[in-house]
């Protein structure tokens, strides 16, 4: 016992234990096992800019553009391939800033591979209503669209994509779909079949 000298009123007593490791008998501690999981953020602002992260969101394999739009927050996707976004309405549908099916976003929902896809960005195109809505001169009163451009992950910017799927049912019931597309900056040629007796028109 270590005492030091205070005045009466103001004495503390300290113990004070020695200890030596005896050579050999070192002790371990064993600590349970810990998972450390790293999560992704989904979404971001840059501006009046919504920009998703498609490694973010857990897909199927096998899952197409679609799967991914349906699963990013804010936004819905109905069977017509009509996409909203916290309630407003994308008029065009762009890949990499470029309208690819003009007014058949369905193709591009069904067939662009959501591997492919780096991430999504949601904005107001300013200046674009006559590009997007095909209108011969804008109204300087309208809204500038909104639009969801889906930027490819990079070495799939250039190249060629390509899926086929085929069906068969009870009562002779069919479905035969086809899809290929090659691409670069300059240039872009796709093709697009579909033959079935379920009463798919797209």
């Amino acid at each position: 016992l270590y005492t030091r000298s205070f005045p009466e009123r103001f004495r503390i007593d300290v113990p004070v234990n020695l200890t030596k490791a005896t050579p050999g008998e070192e002790e371990s501690f064993g600590l349970e096992e810990v998972v450390v999981t790293a999560t992704k953020v989904k979404m971001v602002m840059r501006g009046d800019t919504i920009v998703y992260n498609a490694d973010a969101f857990m897909l199927s394999e096998g899952s197409m553009l679609d799967a991914l739009i349906a699963q990013l927050p804010g936004a819905t996707l109905d069977n017509n391939g009509r996409i909203m976004v916290n309630g407003k309405q994308i008029e065009s549908l762009l890949v990499d800033g470029k309208d690819f099916f003009k007014g058949n976003q369905l193709v591009v929902l069904q067939n662009l591979p959501a591997y492919s896809v780096k991430n999504i960005k949601v904005y107001e195109k300013a200046g674009g209503a006559t590009e997007v809505l095909g209108q011969s001169a804008k109204d300087p009163n309208a809204p500038d669209p909104y639009v969801m451009d889906v930027q490819l992950r990079k070495g799939y910017n250039n190249g060629w994509l390509a899926n086929i799927e085929a069906g068969g049912g009870s009562h002779d019931r069919y479905r035969l779909r086809g899809f290929g597309m090659t691409y670069n900056k300059n240039f872009r040629l796709s093709a697009y079949g579909m033959v079935n007796n379920v009463n798919e028109t797209r």
